[in-house]
């Protein structure tokens, strides 16, 4: 530092030689008494002007000088470079135009160091510098008072660019600490954030409280499947975008993995945070429209409350997420708050879960069928299969208490195989006994069609079984299909094989008609929501009417469900419905039962055929 010093003090010196300014130099007898002694003190000056003006034009740092009245003197070419020869950079200008580049909340305390710089300190500082062309520069100030003889003569301001270094760290941050995808913060981030949160709870029973929000994508893995995982991508982005809509600024929206995001709501009254879980909700149903497709997803919320349920992040976001495990048992878009009798809910969900997996190795599953009837002929065309759990010790346990568990946990897959192998087989079987082949029905699971084998899975057992493809019907639902490439490619594909393909819940969403008449399928199922109390109520009526046209015009089947009373039958006979199920007819009955029905079947058959 002595060295920069003097060598600024020389340059300083040189400067004011430059201008003109007389140095007491020459003509002082009393001080310099020898001509010799007066030559040599010219020659080190020159030589030390020399050497300071190589070092003012080839210093990598830039540099300012400044007199005591803070006007700039001079600037290094070091500097005009990092300006880019912005008119301001002129020597003669105010120190004004410096602190023209000073970031507005930094003004204040570099004012502060410039006084102080006058006053003798040597000082260094991190400032940001803003540009006219609004780019910013992290630059490092070093506050270089020059001083001669124990007076300050002017300042130098070495300032050296360190924005390539700052704007890597600051990547580097953002890489540690946000994700890749969404540009949410990731939980590393959010545990930083739920310390910060904390320091504001100094009362841990005042009434607001600080919330974790567990969500997960209900329907993601099905737009992976169906369109690609680039698909898949951008409806995290929009969730991502519509969740960051929904909160309040002091609030952390991050993404914890996949298709799951953690929410941190510190210092939240509960009504507003039952006001924000609807919304969020009621945001994310909100069709995305992607690449021309409209993409439809749900969301399942679990919440957890500090300090009730947990004193830590971990512990939160543990509990929110087995509240959310309850609020996706309600098929979506519904959130809940977590309640320590949830956690023994779990324990219990683990138990039929380990017993599901028993039961299919134990073969305790077993198979009922209920009919599929004409109605002109009133003669069974189908029986539907339909799984039933046999439990050793409750009983029989209906598909409703335990498919849907399957189907998170996966074991639908081969529950789903066996449930076509079974009834594959049993169709076979009757038909060896000599009944008339009725076709085979069976429900398929979400799941069970992103499986890559699926088709081959069913080519398999048809040929493994015996079974006609012709006599096996698979019943897809609407929202298998609808804006689903894998769905259709799967129609088509089933078609191929000989299957006959039936649209189950058909009429949930009318608005999906032009979509699904493309389809090469063979029949339509009405939802028994739209037969329930038919031939009185006028919009069940409009339904239904409208979808027998609209079948008709296609040359669809059209079966109607949930059949109960001879006036529901009645109505749907005298417009021309094709086929019919339900409790009117025959409940769901064993296969030992069925050979019952199958006699009756041979009977009508034979009647039909003396005509």
């Amino acid at each position: 530092m002595n060295d920069v010093s003097e060598m600024m003090n020389s340059l300083i010196l040189s400067f004011l030689v430059g201008m003109g300014v007389t140095l007491l130099i020459v003509g002082t007898a009393g001080l310099l008494r020898k001509q010799g002694k007066l030559d040599i003190e010219k020659r080190t000056i020159w030589k030390k002007a020399n050497r300071c003006q190589t070092f003012w034009e080839t210093n990598s740092d830039a540099c300012l000088l400044l007199n005591t009245n803070r006007e700039i003197l001079e600037v290094n070419p070091a500097w005009r470079k990092l300006i880019e020869h912005e008119d301001s950079t002129e020597a003669g200008n105010s120190s004004i135009a410096f602190m023209d580049y000073v970031g507005q909340e930094e003004v204040p305390a570099i004012r502060k160091h410039l006084h102080r710089m006058f006053q003798g300190e040597t000082l260094n500082a991190n400032v940001t510098l803003v540009k006219k062309s609004h780019r910013s520069l992290h630059v490092n100030v070093t506050f270089l008072p020059l001083i001669r003889r124990k007076r300050v003569l002017g300042g130098l301001l070495m300032i050296r660019d360190y924005t390539d270094q700052k704007n890597m760290e600051e990547q580097l941050y953002h890489m540690a600490y946000y994700d890749a995808l969404t540009d949410l913060p990731n939980r590393r981030l959010l545990e930083v954030r739920f310390q910060e949160a904390l320091q504001t709870m100094s009362n841990p029973e005042q009434i607001d409280k600080l919330a974790v929000l567990f969500l997960d994508i209900d329907s993601l893995q099905g737009i992976n499947h169906s369109l690609g995982h680039q698909f898949g991508d951008l409806a995290l982005i929009t969730v991502a975008n519509r969740l960051k809509a929904c909160v309040r600024e002091c609030d952390t929206v991050s993404r914890l993995d996949g298709d799951e995001f953690i929410l941190l709501l510190p210092s939240i009254m509960q009504d507003e945070l039952y006001l924000i879980s609807d919304k969020i909700i009621q945001a994310i149903e909100q069709p995305c429209l992607i690449k021309g497709h409209k993409v439809h997803v749900t969301a399942s919320i679990g919440i957890a409350l500090y300090p009730d349920d947990g004193q830590d992040v971990q512990a939160l976001i543990k509990q929110a997420d087995t509240a959310m495990f309850h609020a996706k048992s309600r098929n979506g878009s519904h959130y809940k708050l977590f309640s320590p009798i949830m956690n023994d809910i779990d324990f219990e969900r683990l138990h039929v879960e380990s017993e599901l997996q028993r039961a299919l190795e134990n073969r305790e599953l077993r198979l009922y069928y209920q009919p599929k009837v004409s109605l002109e002929t009133q003669r069974i065309v189908a029986m539907e299969a339909l799984i039933r759990w046999e439990h050793p010790f409750k009983g029989l346990i209906l598909p409703d208490e335990f498919l849907p568990l399957a189907e998170q946990t996966g074991l639908i897959i081969p529950i789903g195989e066996w449930v076509l192998r079974t009834a594959c087989t049993q169709a076979v079987e009757w038909q060896e006994q000599g009944y008339p082949p009725v076709r085979i029905s069976i429900n398929l699971a979400n799941r069970q069609i992103w499986k890559h084998n699926f088709i081959d899975m069913i080519a398999t057992v048809l040929k493994e079984t015996g079974l006609q493809a012709e006599y096996l019907e698979l019943e897809l639902t609407e929202n298998m299909l609808l804006n689903n490439k894998r769905g259709y490619e799967l129609v088509y594909q089933l078609k191929e094989l000989g299957v006959q393909v039936s649209l189950e819940q058909f009429g949930s969403d009318l608005h999906s008609l032009r979509q699904l008449i493309e389809l090469p399928i063979d029949r339509i199922n009405i939802d028994r929501r739209f037969i329930y109390e038919l031939p009185y109520e006028d919009k069940n009526q409009a339904v239904v009417l409208s979808v027998i046209a609209l079948a008709q015009k296609l040359d669809w089947t059209i079966l109607a469900k949930g059949v109960e009373t001879q006036e529901e039958l009645d109505y749907l006979r005298k417009h021309c419905c094709d086929e019919y199920q339900g409790y009117l007819f025959q409940e769901p009955v064993s296969s030992d039962k069925v050979k019952a029905l199958l006699r009756q079947n041979l009977v009508l058959l034979n009647r039909m055929n003396e005509r």
